[in-house]
C-alpha cells in the first residue's frame, strides 16, 4: 500500500469528482422516474487521508475509503457478529441489519430507514490507472438492496456489495453473512483487498484469480452503461 503525493491525490480527485457527478445525475434521473426525491448533495472529494494506491504489473490501483464504511467493517459488524451471532444464523438479511442497528448509532431513525441509509449513501470506490491516464471505476457498496429470498419468501438476501459476497465466508466457521460457506478469512476488512486484485484480473483478462492448484477465487462485476461504473455482484472460492 502506497500513500499518495499531493499532486497525484488532486489529479485522482479531479477524475473522480467529474465521473462522480455524472453518476449523480444518472442516479438523479432514475429517482425522479421512480418518483422518488433527487438528492440535492454532492459528495465528489475525499480527504487525503482517506485514499492509498496499490501498484500491480500493469497499472496503479488507487483506493479511496469512506469512513463510516471502514468503520462498520473494523468495528460495528465485529461487534455485531460478536453481541447478536443468533441473527447471523437466521439466513435473512433483515436479520443482519438488525444486528447492526442494535449495536451502531442510528440517530432515531426506523429500521427501515437505516437499512436505505446503508445501501444508498455509503461506498468506497477503486481507480484503475495505466500509462494512458485514469480509467475504470469499481464502486463497493455495503449492498445494493434488499429481496426476498427466491426459496424462502419470508427471508431477504442482500443484492451486490461487500455485504452479499460475504455469504461466502466466515470467521473462526461463523458464516459472515446470510450463507452457509465456511471459508475463514482473518478480518473482514482484509474484504476489499480481494475485491480489487480480482478487478484488477478481471480488467486485465477476465479471468479469476489462483488461490492454489486446487481453487481459484471467482468474480462477477456489473457495468452500468450510462455511466460507465463498475459494481462487484459477488466473490467466493471455487473449486477447480
Amino acid at each position: 500500500m502506497r500513500i499518495l503525493s499531493i499532486d497525484e491525490y488532486n489529479t485522482l480527485m479531479d477524475y473522480l469528482s467529474a465521473r462522480l457527478r455524472k453518476l449523480l445525475e444518472h442516479e438523479n434521473i432514475v429517482r425522479e422516474l421512480q418518483g422518488n426525491k433527487p438528492k440535492d448533495y454532492f459528495h465528489g472529494r475525499y480527504p487525503l487521508t482517506n485514499c492509498c494506491s496499490y501498484v500491480f504489473d500493469d497499472c496503479i490501483a488507487y483506493r479511496v475509503n469512506n469512513n463510516l464504511f471502514i468503520e462498520i467493517l473494523r468495528s460495528y459488524y465485529p461487534q455485531a457478529l460478536l453481541n447478536h451471532s443468533d441473527l447471523f444464523k437466521t439466513g435473512d438479511a433483515k436479520a443482519i441489519i438488525q444486528a447492526l442497528y442494535n449495536v451502531m448509532p442510528t440517530f432515531g431513525w426506523s429500521l427501515e430507514r437505516f437499512a436505505k441509509f446503508l445501501s444508498n449513501e455509503i461506498s468506497i470506490y477503486c481507480i484503475l490507472k495505466r500509462n494512458s491516464g485514469y480509467g475504470e471505476i469499481l464502486r463497493i457498496d455495503l449492498f445494493r438492496k434488499l429481496c426476498p429470498n427466491k426459496m424462502q419468501l419470508e427471508k431477504f438476501d442482500f443484492i451486490g456489495g461487500i455485504f452479499h459476497l460475504m455469504k461466502h465466508f466466515s470467521i473462526d466457521g461463523l458464516n459472515l453473512s446470510v450463507g452457509k460457506d465456511r471459508n475463514d478469512i482473518f478480518d473482514i476488512e482484509n474484504l476489499i483487498w480481494l475485491i480489487i486484485c480480482s478487478f484488477v484480473e478481471y480488467i486485465k483478462t477476465g479471468q479469476e484469480i489462483s488461490i492454489n492448484e486446487n481453487h481459484v477465487l471467482k468474480a462477477s462485476f456489473y457495468k452500468e452503461a450510462e455511466t460507465d461504473i463498475y459494481y462487484i455482484n459477488t466473490l467466493y472460492k471455487a473449486t477447480i
